[in-house]
């Protein structure tokens, strides 16, 4: 797992944020990359994560769960999600 600056995203990863999250701050950027070389982005904005694939597009975003650790994660997703990485 790396960590890297939001400007590592795609483009188009950058634009959805920037019109989906309006004023909000990306927390962090981390590059996954599974056994197969196939390349995903996670970002954490706020209590947003959201998984972009190789080129940007959005794969899921799901609700973090908050710190009293009540069962509120909620996930939108169009595809499976992906595996998490280590």
């Amino acid at each position: 797992m790396v960590r890297y600056a939001a400007k590592e995203l795609p483009k188009v990863a950058q634009d959805y944020i920037a019109k989906s999250f309006p004023g909000k701050t990306i927390d962090k950027v981390v590059k996954i990359t599974d056994e197969a070389g196939k390349v995903k982005y996670r970002a954490a904005i706020g209590d947003k994560t959201l998984y972009f694939d190789a080129d940007g597009k959005v794969i899921t975003e799901e609700k973090k769960i908050d710190k009293a650790g009540a069962e509120t994660k909620t996930v939108k997703t169009a595809r499976p999600l992906p595996e998490k990485d280590e």
